[in-house]
């Protein structure tokens, strides 16, 4: 099913709830994440970090490399993820933060299989914030906190003119596989 991420409503969304740590499924498709500052030294101790250009946006973007072909995740065996660092941007997932308005706002993929009967209520019964979606909300703001020192810095190594083009061919031995 196609991710469909819309704001979060308190009164549309107010019997959502979302199971935890039980599968990274949605990430086996995932073969670049995007990496912020304060995981670099996590993320690049196990993956590769690249700086990508965003022709269209006219701006550069750091990722991590969790495979070497669009649609692969060598950090993904079966459900579950193989490594001792999940990148933020995927573990921020069923949600995300996005500008709304003159603010940032928590959207959440309606379509995700995150979503079930099971798992944390994202609203008490009285209507109020569950401490499960207070603690989500804090860890989407560092994100976006992160996401945004993150740009500072790509723009100032862009600005020094740090960055050299290069392509890489990569090869690989099929029966290698990360081992953690």
């Amino acid at each position: 099913m196609a991710i469909n991420f819309v704001p979060l409503d308190k009164e549309k969304h107010k019997d959502l709830k979302v199971a935890v740590n039980t599968s990274f499924s949605f990430a086996k498709n995932t073969h670049l994440a995007a990496a912020t500052i304060r995981e670099f030294a996590q993320l690049a101790a196990t993956m590769p970090l690249v700086f990508i250009e965003d022709t269209n946006a006219k701006r550069h973007h750091v990722v991590t490399m969790l495979g070497m072909e669009q649609g692969q995740n060598l950090f993904l065996t079966g459900d579950s993820w193989k490594g001792p660092h999940v990148p933020m941007n995927i573990l921020r997932y069923p949600f995300d933060v996005r500008p709304d308005g003159d603010k940032l706002g928590v959207y959440i993929d309606e379509n995700s299989d995150l979503i079930s009967d099971e798992g944390q209520a994202l609203f008490t019964e009285a209507g109020e914030v569950s401490e499960f979606l207070e603690n989500r909300q804090k860890f989407l703001a560092d994100l976006a906190n992160s996401e945004m020192l993150t740009q500072r810095f790509v723009a100032k190594v862009v600005e020094l003119d740090l960055l050299d083009q290069i392509q890489i061919r990569l090869t690989s031995n099929s029966s290698y596989l990360p081992r953690w």
